[in-house]
């Protein structure tokens, strides 16, 4: 698969990798949406009710 992706090198050492996120990129079930954004929306209500 191709992908691009910024490295960031210090000398010969790969300090930090940005653009590769396999974890989003997975096709999820219609049952799986609703589920996380069920979550997001009962973590985001309980956050203003501690405010």
């Amino acid at each position: 698969m191709k992908k691009n992706v910024k490295v960031d090198l210090a000398g010969m050492y790969i300090v930090g990798i940005t653009g590769m996120n396999l974890e989003d990129k997975k096709k999820k079930t219609l049952s799986e949406k609703v589920v996380t954004s069920a979550n997001k929306t009962m973590k985001k209500q309980s956050e203003k009710a501690k405010k």
